[in-house]
């Protein structure tokens, strides 16, 4: 070809090709030059390119992508062939084989069918290309046609066309039968004629616009055209599938007709159109469902062997289908047998109804088994087979929890059984669901309850069983057996204050039950009218109680007694003595009598008679007159004959035979007894002695209120934050107790919650607003705030309150039904000998100590201190010894605050500065002075409760002069506390910034720095932790000083440690940041003396501990760490002169701090005090220590 054609670009394509291939690399290149000269676009040029690129690997890649499709791997073969050809394509000779490959790949047939038809087009005369296109083309719809015109073209050429007509035919049965392809198919029909499948495609395909027609009125649902139009097309496959579609089709309509009748009730329409549909599973189930349907028709009519003859029909005809059937079948068996029991029952043969609900339990659906269980329940329970029928109830429940019949028939067999408990939750439930059958609403709570007293009662666990009554009372508040119990339970608790409107309501609702008047007497009794609950005993028939008849004749006693004890007070003693001795006398024989004579006899004083006399009775009947020793030993107790109430408990305890009452009254006696002693012993310093008459009470009473707040007395010193905690067991127990009250507010104030102790005075006063008590805590309170006006106020009102109270209160007796007086004795209130005289006095002398203590406080005095500070530092420059000498005059204004005058020598004494710290001095001169200042300060200021203001000079004689005042506010909301000040004050950080200094050379003064600003102070206290914060804005100022700006500010946290005896014990970490915007720390002219650094942060870890009262401390150690920022400064900041001096340069330090504080104080008397206290600072930057002594006189206790 080259031959003839030298510039024919396929041949020397194709050349270059081979060169490429075989390694002729060169030969390859000038090929490709030749291409490029003759047709520079030609798109063999890139094939060649890449044959040129490959080289000699061309033949080791075209093998591995042969292999690969020859392996059914067609897409790794591409991807192989992609690879070789790169984006140039495959070269002429590798086209054909490359499309192939590529069109049988996802997403390749597209690229495959460009790739041939470009091919085709270069070479039109080659049949390969031609064919191999057309096959393509023939595998998607879109394309088939034109490649059946391209295949039925090369059927006839010798070299492909074997291949083409099998292509041809399998693409013309590809072909949808419509008629439009009739043609295609009658041209393949003439070249080959013997094909049978071609000649009924053509027969199909001519039919396909008559099958058309008749599928799509069958899709119209146009039954009868669709069945002529396939009638009319004969044999035809598909005209009988059709036919089968229509005959499928209408049955289907039968059937939904039929279920759409069954749907609406139509059950008659519903059977005959199953019947119509034919034998098929679906109209077999549609009959079955009818059946079902009249079944559960005739269940509900109760006809029950009638709808289990329709409901087996329904079975048969679906035995596949259990839904449909079973359930309500099972239900007709069961109903039946239960209907056939109820029939045997009724006819009285109770032992067939038995065996016919026992049969229909174990074929019972379980939703309706529960039915069984109950009509066999009631057979036992009507045969008295209690716990039969208890059982088979309790199955009734067990499905269905509220059923009524079988709530009120459980009930009913527990009540009857007496198990009371278990039928209170089963009447509960029968309250919900049917109110009309339940028991009374809480009757049967309140006597279950009731009943539980009762044992509660005779163990002797009346609490528990006064608790017990008092919710039975709140079940069924007009039961008269809860209110006669329940008063009883509270007289023989000591509580006759109580039991009177529960005795009240017994009265009103019973008004003539002999047991409720008996109750009204044993109640008057116990209240000290003998008199009126004798006339009650009076007006009842006579009693043959014995214990009532002992009441009787006690109370006739007793009436009499108290007469003569009041005729003694009038000054009757002489005839009062001969009455009783009269009365000893006839009741000589009774010793139970005789032992309340005695019980006079120590009333009117003559303890020795009373004695001699109990101890006759006891000897006639030792248990007889157990009560009257016990009342005996309360008057001797009030008496303070504590020698002689110990002998007759100690006697009574060895007595056995005390009953419960009387073990119990004597058990109040010993806590009585033990109270009163252990408070002597406190009061009279001996707390050891006090703990140890506790200790048996607290063993054997531990929960006794009024031991509890003797021991809380006890502890009220010592450790306060115990003592608070038991004052709030008492009041949790008696919250009306006067002193477990008062407790409660001091030892609130003494462990630092004063919200509370706010709280509880606030409600005392409430509550007694006539009781001076609740104004003396009211004042405690105001004291604790600092309001000592409001204080001295309430406490002046409290004063004028204290009145004379009764002589003496009845005591409690052995045992309040049979009549022995009692008095309750407070818990934190115990009576001395004398009396509520005693107790008068003992309020007067607190309200006058308070008073007193107020005063004090608000005395003028006179106070002198003297002070020194010593701060390291270079001398003349940093260093400073400071000296302090003050006298100062306090004066009280109306119990609000106190105005003080302080008049304060100060000397000042820096040394003289070094030669070398002379150019660092003022004007940087080498002349030198010694650096010193005196002066008189002259400060007034003025203190009361939120407020707290001072006014007065910089000390009269420094260089420079100023005024300095300032005023802080602070006060407390809740947890919350908050204070401000806004003020002067002098920067006394050297003697430069605190009294100015003269330059020697030029004798020009500056410094005398004051801060002007103010502060706001943050802190929140939440149980042991002390949150606070704090911020600081000043600007400060001096006579020729540059002015500044300082911003502070920090806090920390205190947890409480310990309080106690000892004092208070914090603990907390602390930070404290600055900066300032100018650093003026040196002492040439202009700066201010003081450190000033741009950035300063503290971090350390304080403890506190401060306590005492007359002897006072306060220690505080603060070990941490500063850190901080000086800038570069001048020399002279306020002149542009800087007199060839350089920059004071800048820095940045740290490293350990610490700050200490102790403070010792000793009020000598109360009109004098002195103190002493010490600091030390370390720091970094400097070192300072300092101590003062303080001697006041008169003035307010600090």
């Amino acid at each position: 070809v080259l031959e003839a054609a030298p510039d024919n670009v396929e041949a020397l394509a194709a050349l270059g090709g081979f060169h490429a291939r075989a390694g002729r690399l060169q030969q390859a290149r000038d090929s490709l030059a030749r291409i490029e000269r003759v047709s520079p676009g030609h798109p063999d040029v890139p094939v060649l390119r890449r044959e040129i690129e490959v080289g000699t690997r061309y033949g080791a890649l075209l093998a591995q992508a042969r292999k690969l499709v020859h392996e059914d791997r067609p897409a790794e073969g591409a991807a192989k062939y992609r690879e070789l050809f790169g984006d140039a394509g495959p070269p002429g000779d590798l086209a054909l084989e490359y499309y192939q490959t590529v069109g049988g790949t996802p997403g390749g047939w597209e690229q495959a069918r460009d790739g041939l038809r470009r091919v085709v087009r270069r070479a039109p005369g080659e049949p390969r290309f031609r064919f191999a296109l057309g096959k393509l083309l023939t595998y998607r719809e879109e394309t088939r046609r034109e490649g059946i015109e391209l295949l039925s073209a090369l059927a006839r050429d010798p070299t492909v066309g074997k291949e083409a007509s099998a292509s041809w035919r399998q693409a013309l049965l590809w072909l949808p039968a419509t008629e439009a392809d009739v043609p295609l198919l009658r041209a393949y029909a003439r070249a080959h004629p013997g094909d049978s499948e071609i000649a009924r495609r053509i027969d199909r395909s001519r039919k396909s616009g008559s099958l058309r027609e008749a599928f799509a009125a069958l899709d119209r649902g146009d039954l009868r055209a669709a069945e002529e139009r396939f009638r009319a097309l004969g044999d035809d496959p598909e005209a009988r599938r059709g036919l089968a579609l229509i005959a499928e089709r209408r049955a289907l309509h039968t059937r939904k007709a039929g279920f759409a009748a069954l749907e609406r009730g139509d059950l008659r329409g519903a059977e005959e159109l199953f019947q119509a549909a034919g034998d098929d599973p679906d109209a077999r189930l549609g009959l079955a469902l009818v059946a079902t349907r009249r079944g559960v028709a005739a269940l509900q009519e109760e006809n029950f062997s009638r709808a289990r003859e329709l409901l087996e029909r329904a079975r048969r005809l679906a035995p596949q289908r259990r839904d449909v059937w079973e359930q309500p079948l099972q239900s007709a068996a069961f109903w039946g047998l239960l209907q056939e029991a109820r029939a045997a029952r009724d006819a009285g043969r109770d032992d067939e109804a038995e065996a016919k609900l026992l049969e229909s339990l174990g074929r019972a659906p379980a939703r309706d088994r529960w039915h069984a269980d109950l009509a066999l329940a009631d057979l036992y329970s009507s045969r008295k087979q209690g716990q039969k029928a208890e059982g088979h109830y309790r199955d009734v429940l067990a499905s269905v929890p509220d059923q009524p019949d079988a709530l009120r028939a459980l009930a009913t067999i527990l009540v009857q059984d007496g198990r009371y408990e278990e039928a209170a939750p089963v009447n509960d439930r029968l309250l919900r669901v049917d109110a009309q059958k339940a028991f009374r609403p809480g009757w049967l709570r309140a006597e279950i309850l009731r009943a539980g007293s009762a044992r509660n009662r005779e163990s002797g666990n009346l609490a528990h069983a006064r608790e017990q009554l008092v919710a039975a009372r709140r079940e069924d508040p007009s039961n008269v057996w809860v209110l006669h119990d329940l008063a009883n339970v509270l007289l023989e608790s000591g509580s006759p204050v109580e039991a009177q409107p529960v005795a009240a309501e017994l009265l009103r609702l019973a008004p003539s039950l002999p047991e409720a008047l008996v109750v009204d007497a044993r109640l008057r009794a116990a209240l000290g009218d003998a008199s009126g609950a004798l006339s009650v005993l009076s007006s009842l028939p006579p009693p043959r109680d014995p214990s009532v008849l002992a009441l009787r004749r006690r109370l006739e006693v007793q009436v009499e007694i108290p007469r003569l004890i009041e005729a003694a007070r009038r000054g009757e003693r002489t005839a009062v003595a001969q009455r009783l001795a009269a009365l000893e006398r006839a009741v000589a024989q009774e010793p139970e009598l005789a032992a309340h004579v005695a019980v006079a006899w120590s009333k009117l004083g003559d303890n020795q008679r009373a004695l001699a006399l109990m101890r006759s009775a006891m000897a006639k009947a030792p248990g007889a007159t157990r009560g009257a020793q016990l009342e005996l030993a309360s008057t001797l107790l009030e008496a303070g004959d504590d020698e002689a109430v110990g002998r007759i408990v100690a006697g009574l305890e060895r007595d056995r035979s005390l009953t419960a009452a009387e073990r119990r009254s004597l058990a109040e006696v010993r806590v009585v007894h033990a109270v009163r002693v252990a408070d002597r012993n406190r009061e009279a310093g001996n707390d050891r002695a006090a703990a140890q008459a506790l200790e048996a009470v607290e063993r054997s009473s531990p929960g006794d209120a009024r031991v509890v707040a003797a021991r809380a007395r006890l502890l009220e010193r010592s450790d306060p934050a115990r003592a608070h905690a038991l004052f709030r067991a008492v009041l949790a127990a008696m919250p009306g107790d006067m002193e477990a009250l008062r407790g409660t507010v001091d030892t609130a104030l003494a462990v630092g919650n004063l919200d509370e102790a706010r709280q509880v005075a606030a409600d005392v006063e409430r509550r007694h607003p006539g009781d001076p008590r609740a104004h003396l805590l009211a004042a405690r309170i105001a004291v604790r705030q600092g309001d000592d006006a409001s204080a001295m106020r309430t406490l002046q009102a409290a004063l004028r309150l204290v009145g004379p109270v009764p002589l003496s209160r009845p005591v409690r007796g052995a045992d309040a039904r049979a009549g022995s007086a009692t008095a309750p004795v407070s818990a934190g209130e115990p009576r001395l000998a004398a009396g509520a005289a005693g107790a008068q006095d003992a309020m007067r002398a607190d309200i006058e100590r308070e008073i007193d203590r107020i005063r004090d406080r608000h005395r003028s005095g006179v106070a002198a201190a003297g002070e020194a500070r010593l701060r390291d530092g270079e001398p003349g420059l940093s260093a400073l010894t400071e000296l302090r000498q003050s006298l100062g005059f306090e004066m009280p204004i109306a119990y609000r605050g106190r105005a003080a005058l302080r008049v304060t020598e100060v000397e000042l004494d820096a040394g003289v500065p070094a030669s070398s710290a002379a150019p660092r001095f003022g004007t940087a001169s080498t002349a030198r002075s010694d650096q010193q200042a005196i002066g008189t300060e002259l400060l007034l200021t003025y203190e009361e409760r939120h407020i707290a203001a001072f006014a007065g000079t910089t000390p009269l004689g420094f260089r420079l002069l100023s005024w300095v005042g300032g005023i802080r506010a602070r006060d407390s909301f809740g947890p919350f506390v908050v204070g401000a000040e806004l003020s002067r004050r002098s920067v006394r950080e050297s003697l430069l910034s605190y009294a100015g200094a003269t330059d020697p050379a030029t004798r020009r003064t500056w410094g005398g720095v004051l801060m002007d600003g103010g502060r706001l102070d943050l802190s929140l206290a939440t149980g042991p932790l002390t949150w606070y914060g704090y911020g600081e804005l000043h600007r400060l100022i001096g006579y020729q000083v540059a002015d500044n700006v300082r911003v502070a500010g920090g806090g920390g946290v205190d947890l409480e440690l310990y309080k106690g005896a000892f004092g208070s014990l914090f603990a907390g970490p602390t930070l404290a940041l600055a900066g300032y915007d100018r650093n003026l720390r040196f002492f040439t002219l202009g700066h201010g003396g003081y450190f000033s650094p741009q950035r300063f942060v503290h971090a350390g870890f304080a403890a506190k501990w401060w306590g005492g009262e007359r002897f006072r401390w306060e220690l505080v150690a603060e070990p941490g760490y500063d850190a901080f920022n000086e800038a570069a400064a001048p020399a002279f900041p306020l002149s542009s002169d800087q007199r060839g001096v350089g920059r004071y340069p800048g820095q940045s330090s740290g490293g350990p701090s610490f700050n200490g504080h102790g403070l010792i104080g000793w009020r000598v008397t109360n009109a004098f005090e002195a103190g002493f206290s010490v600091s030390a600072q370390r720091a970094p930057e400097f070192q300072e220590l300092s101590g003062s002594i303080v001697l006041r006189f008169g003035g307010a206790a600090r």
